[in-house]
């Protein structure tokens, strides 16, 4: 069974990942993507 990867990530101090968050929350639904089999990783702490 495949197992799938987020990457959210901004690329200053002054942008915010919020948007992708939501647009990466809506995938798995949109596919047909069991929410168990996403990893997701990040380089800093959401502000």
């Amino acid at each position: 069974m495949a197992r799938y990867a987020t990457y959210p990530r901004a690329s200053t101090d002054d942008q915010e990942i919020t948007h992708q968050h939501d647009a990466i929350d809506e995938w798995p639904a949109q596919h047909d993507v069991d929410t168990e089999r996403v990893d997701t990783a990040l380089d800093r702490m959401p502000k």
